[in-house]
C-alpha cells in the first residue's frame, strides 16, 4: 500500500498517475466524503489487505489522513469516523509496515491558487489554509515512512517506494 495524501490542489492526481504508470500499480481513489461506516470499512479492508500481503501493492489516492484533516474542519457537527484509539492504531500499523505515505505539499500559495480556479467541496476554498496547515502538522508528526512531494520539484527520493514494492512482492505466504 502506497498512500498519497494532501490538500485539494496539491498535485495528488498527477503524482498518482506517475506512480501508477511507473510501477504498474492499481489505483484506488477516495472521492469526497463517504458515509462513516463505508469509510471505516474501506480503510480497515485496505490496511488489512496490506498487512496480510495477499493482494498486490496498490496506490491509494487518499485513504485515512484526509478524514482526520477534513472532517473536523468541514463536518465539525458530525461524530468523527475514527475514535482516537483507532486513529493511533491505524497510524501505528502504517508506521510498522513502513508503508510509504507521500504528502503532496507545494507552497500554500500554489495550493490556494489551484483551489480557487476549480470546484471543490463546500468549505474547502474558505478553509484551505487550515487544511494545508493540518497536513503539514500530520507530515511532521507521522512516525512512519513519509515523503514530501512538491510538483514543482518532483519527488526527491524514490528509494523508499522502490524498497517497499520489492519487499512486498517478495512475501510468499498464502
Amino acid at each position: 500500500m502506497i498512500i498519497v495524501e494532501g490538500p485539494d490542489g496539491a498535485g495528488k492526481s498527477t503524482l498518482v498517475s506517475e506512480l501508477s504508470g511507473l510501477y504498474g500499480l492499481q489505483v484506488f481513489t477516495k472521492n469526497g466524503p463517504a458515509p462513516r461506516d463505508l469509510l471505516r470499512g474501506r480503510v480497515y479492508s485496505a490496511v488489512g489487505n496490506a498487512v496480510e500481503g495477499r493482494k498486490p501493492v496498490r496506490i491509494y489516492d487518499r485513504l485515512f489522513f484526509s478524514e482526520l484533516i477534513y472532517a473536523p474542519i468541514l463536518r465539525s457537527n458530525e461524530p468523527p469516523a475514527f475514535h482516537v484509539r483507532e486513529e493511533r492504531y491505524l497510524l501505528d500499523v502504517l508506521a510498522a509496515m513502513k508503508c510509504p505515505v507521500i504528502f503532496c505539499l507545494p507552497s500554500l500559495e500554489q495550493v490556494r491558487h489551484n483551489v480557487l480556479k476549480s470546484e471543490h467541496l463546500e468549505g474547502v476554498k474558505e478553509n484551505i489554509h487550515h487544511i494545508y496547515n493540518r497536513y503539514c502538522t500530520f507530515y511532521h508528526d507521522f512516525a512512519g515512512c513519509k515523503m514530501m512531494y512538491d510538483y514543482n520539484n518532483g519527488l526527491k527520493n524514490w528509494d523508499p517506494i522502490d524498497h517497499y514494492i520489492v519487499t512486498r512482492r517478495l512475501r510468499t505466504w498464502a
